[in-house]
C-alpha cells in the first residue's frame, strides 16, 4: 500500500542527527521492509541522508523563522499545503507524527476516508510552554483533539504520554470510544543498525548519546567523571545548545572529556566502537508525569552490547528489568556522587561489566531487530494492529480523483487567503447580473408610454417630457452600474488569479530549492514540482 508518512514539526529535520530524526528513518524503514510504499511529507530535510533512504520520495514545505506568532500561523499554512498535496497525490493510509499546529491527517482522513494513524512522542503543548514560546495555546489544544478525534489509531510511547493526551480529549463528546483507540508502544531499535563491538582493551570508555539539552542531565555526569575514583574515559556523542556550557564545565572541573559533536545515524556505531559503559544520566525532572519519554539511547546501548547505567526515572527501569534480572544499574536521578559510584564500581569489575552486556544484549525486547511488540497485558498491545491487518502493497491501489478535484486541492491553499477578494467579486458579479436584469425595463416603459400618447391602449399612461427624460436618466445609472460591477467583478478575480499564481510559484520554487541533492541527481530533467 502507499502510505503517507507525515512529519510537520519545524525542529525536526528528518535526515538529521537527534533522536526523533533516527525514529523517523527506522519507522520508514520497517514499512518498507513490510512491503509498503513509503513517501515522506516534512517541512525539514536535514543533510545526513542514510544510502538506504537515498530514494525515499520526499516533499518539503518551508516555515520561515519569524516570531512566535506568525511561525505557529505558518505552521498551520504549511500543514494544509501538506494536506492537499497527499490527497492530490493519494494515499491508502496516513501516518502522522504529532506537532503542535497540523491537522493533515484530519484533513486528509475528512477528504478521502482513508485511515489514519497518529504518533505522540511527547506532551507537546506542555513542552512548548516550559522551554519555547506558546501564542497560540487555544489553536494547540483544538488541534490535538482534532487529530485523535480523526486518527484511526493514536500510538504514544509511553504510558504518561498516554494519559496526557487522555486527559486532553476528556470533554470530547466521544472521549470515551477516542480514548479506546489510545495505545501504548515504546520506542524500540534496530538490531541490524546497532551490533555489538569489542570494548577499548587498554581503557574503560564510558559514552553518552544524545542531543545536549539540559534534561538529559550531561552535566550531571560531568560532575560524576569529576568525582571518579576509578580510571574510565568520558565520550560524548551529539551536539545541542548545552555544548559550551559543557565544555566549559568540563575545563573547569578538569574532565578530559571526549565531545565528538554531531553524528548522522550511520555513524553512530562507528563512534560507539571501543565502549564499555552506556550512560543516561536523566535528572529528575519534578515527577512521573514530567519522566514521559521513552529513551532510544538506552535500547541503543542494550543493543550495541554496552552495560548501562541509567537513572531510575520513567520507562528506564522497564527497558531494563526482566522479571527479577536486571540488564543494567538503576541510580537516584541528579545525584553525581552516585553516578560515579556506579559507573566506578562497573569500571573497577570487567566481569560484572561483561555480565551486565551480555545479558543486556540478549533482552528480550531486542531480539526482533525492530520496534518492539509491547506484549500481551500491556496497554499498547493492539497499538500496532491497524498496520499489521493491512495488507501488504500489491500493485498500486492509491486513490484517485478526478482532473478538477485534485486541481482544486492542489490550489486550495494558495487560494483560501483571498477569500475576501472573492466574496467581493462574486457579490458585484450578482449586482451586475440584476443590473442586467434591470436594463431593458427604462426602455420597454418609455416605449409603452409614447405608443400610449399616440391614442393606443397599452396599459401605461401617455408618455410626458419628464417621465421621458427619467426614464433616460434610470437607463443611464443602470448601465453605469452593470459597467462598474463588471469592472470591480473582473479586477476582483484578475487578484485572486495573479496573488494564488504568486503563492503557487512561491511554494512550488521554495519546494524545488528543498530537494535532496539525491532527488536532483536522479531528476536532471522533466517535472520536479510533481
Amino acid at each position: 500500500m502507499r502510505i503517507a508518512y507525515i512529519c510537520c514539526d519545524p525542529g525536526i529535520p528528518v535526515f538529521g542527527t537527534k533522536g526523533a530524526s533516527v525514529h523517523i528513518q527506522e519507522v520508514v524503514r520497517e514499512l518498507r521492509a513490510a512491503g509498503h510504499e513509503v513517501v515522506l511529507y516534512a517541512l525539514r530535510s536535514g543533510e545526513h541522508v542514510p544510502a538506504d533512504l537515498a530514494d525515499l520520495e520526499l516533499h518539503l514545505e518551508t516555515v520561515s523563522d519569524v516570531a512566535p506568532a506568525e511561525r505557529e500561523q505558518a505552521q498551520v499554512r504549511a500543514a494544509q499545503r501538506i494536506a492537499s498535496r497527499v490527497i492530490a497525490d493519494g494515499a491508502d493510509l496516513v501516518y502522522e507524527r504529532y506537532s503542535l499546529f497540523s491537522t493533515a491527517l484530519a484533513d486528509i482522513t475528512a477528504a478521502t476516508g482513508v485511515p489514519g494513524v497518529l504518533e505522540v512522542n511527547a506532551p507537546l503543548i506542555d513542552e512548548q510552554r516550559r522551554h519555547r514560546s506558546l501564542v497560540d495555546a487555544s489553536g494547540a489544544e483544538q488541534v490535538l483533539r482534532r487529530q485523535v478525534g480523526a486518527a484511526r489509531v493514536t500510538v504514544c510511547v509511553s504510558d504518561p504520554v498516554a494519559e496526557w493526551v487522555r486527559r486532553r480529549i476528556a470533554d470530547m463528546p466521544d472521549a470515551e470510544a477516542v480514548a479506546d483507540r489510545i495505545h501504548t508502544v515504546p520506542n524500540g531499535v534496530s538490531v541490524r543498525r546497532i551490533q555489538p563491538q569489542p570494548a577499548d582493551p587498554d581503557r574503560v570508555v564510558v559514552t553518552f548519546v544524545g542531543t545536549l539539552k539540559p534534561w538529559h542531565g550531561v552535566a550531571d555526569l560531568i560532575t560524576a567523571a569529576s568525582l571518579a575514583r576509578q580510571q574510565w574515559s568520558l565520550r560524548i556523542i551529539g551536539d545541542g545548545p548545552e555544548m559550551e556550557t559543557l565544555r566549559a564545565q568540563a575545563e573547569r572541573l578538569g574532565v578530559e572529556a571526549d565531545f565528538r559533536g554531531a553524528v548522522s545515524p550511520e555513524e553512530i556505531p562507528a563512534h560507539m566502537a571501543g565502549s564499555a559503559i552506556g550512560v543516561a544520566p536523566y535528572p529528575d525532572l519534578g515527577g512521573r508525569e514530567q519522566q514521559y519519554f521513552s529513551p532510544m539511547k538506552v535500547l541503543e546501548y542494550l543493543a550495541a552490547g554496552l552495560a548501562v547505567v541509567a537513572s531510575d526515572v520513567g520507562q528506564i527501569p522497564q527497558l531494563l528489568e526482566e522479571g527479577s534480572q536486571l540488564h543494567g544499574v538503576l541510580v537516584t536521578p541528579s545525584d553525581p556522587t552516585a553516578l560515579a559510584a556506579a559507573l566506578d564500581d562497573l569500571a573497577a569489575s570487567p566481569p560484572r561489566r561483561a555480565q551486565r552486556s551480555s545479558a543486556g544484549r540478549g533482552a528480550p525486547l531486542l531480539a526482533a531487530g525492530r520496534h518492539p511488540d509491547p506484549g500481551a497485558g500491556r496497554r499498547g498491545s493492539g497499538g500496532w494492529a491497524v498496520m499489521g491487518s493491512l495488507p501488504r502493497r500489491h500493485g498500486r491501489s492509491r486513490m484517485r480523483h478526478s482532473p478538477m478535484r485534485q486541481t482544486l486541492r492542489l490550489v486550495g491553499p494558495d487560494a483560501a487567503p483571498q477569500w475576501r477578494l472573492m466574496a467581493g467579486g462574486t457579490v458585484v458579479l450578482l449586482a451586475e447580473v440584476v443590473f442586467r436584469v434591470l436594463e431593458p425595463w427604462p426602455l420597454k416603459i418609455a416605449i409603452d408610454s409614447l405608443v400610449a400618447a399616440l391614442g393606443r391602449h397599452t396599459g401605461s399612461s401617455p408618455a410626458t417630457v419628464s417621465s421621458l427624460v427619467g426614464l433616460g436618466v434610470a437607463l443611464l445609472v443602470i448601465v453605469a452600474g452593470r459597467a462598474v460591477c463588471n469592472y470591480l467583478a473582473t479586477v476582483a478575480f484578475a487578484l485572486v488569479g495573479s496573488r494564488t499564481a504568486a503563492s503557487l510559484r512561491s511554494r512550488a520554487f521554495h519546494h524545488v530549492q528543498g530537494l535532496s541533492q539525491q532527488f536532483h541527481a536522479r531528476n536532471r530533467s522533466a517535472d520536479t514540482v510533481q
